[in-house]
């Protein structure tokens, strides 16, 4: 079955954020989906601006005229998104929040385009615990939000998403330690790439689903 996952790195640099995001593009890759990439880093998005009338962007895509145009196509054309975001101050990028804010510029039905797309996240921060988990939450919600399937690595790793630590350019590489419980090492490269394998199993599983049932509108959300 034929599968494309889109990975973003929402850092303004090409940094640790990109490394691990393309590492988990290699493993969804190795289950056999066709990968994307895009980097936020130099694009113009603005944030949203809360048009009075709201309803503007369920009438016709988004206002502003930005690099967003660029990412609208790419959301849509895939069967899972993974999403990486530096931690700064605790929290997502700037980058990721205003990208992520900026969903409903897909037009009508915003929601019904990314339905039961597959999503991943993945947070690099200066420290072990430097707001990766509040990062993926952030993430997921935003999935959850989107009528997407978020999912996390499989046990003994029982991980929300793929986090890394860097302080420095590539250092991320350099980020291992022993797993408490099997007592290997694993590193942030591992995890990621696990994450990208989840994330492409799941959108076999997912859209293997939908062809045989048919079940991918709102109509079947609805409580009779």
């Amino acid at each position: 079955m034929e599968i494309k996952i889109l990975g973003i790195s929402g850092s303004p640099r090409h940094g640790n954020t990109e490394i691990l995001v393309k590492k988990a593009l290699e493993g969804a890759e190795a289950q056999g989906a066709e990968t994307d990439f895009i980097s936020l880093a130099g694009m113009k998005i603005n944030p949203c601006m809360g048009c009075e009338d709201f309803l503007t962007c369920n009438e016709r895509h988004c206002v502003l005229d930005d690099d967003m145009i660029q990412i609208y196509p790419k959301l849509t054309d895939v069967d899972g998104i993974i999403i990486g975001a530096p931690i700064y101050y605790g929290g997502i990028s700037a980058q990721v929040k205003a990208m992520m804010e900026r969903l409903n510029g897909l037009g009508n039905e915003s929601r019904e385009k990314l339905r039961l797309k597959v999503g991943g996240a993945i947070g690099v921060a200066g420290a072990r615990h430097g707001g990766q988990e509040l990062a993926l939450w952030t993430i997921i919600n935003f999935f959850n939000v989107m009528d997407m399937v978020p999912v996390g690595i499989t046990a003994p790793h029982t991980q929300l998403g793929s986090t890394g630590i860097a302080l420095s350019p590539g250092s991320v590489e350099e980020d291992k330690w022993v797993h408490w419980r099997t007592k290997k090492e694993i590193s942030s490269l591992d995890m990621a790439r696990m994450l990208g394998v989840k994330v492409a199993i799941m959108a076999k599983i997912i859209k293997a689903g939908v062809e045989a049932t048919g079940l991918t509108t709102p109509k079947h959300y609805e409580v009779s």
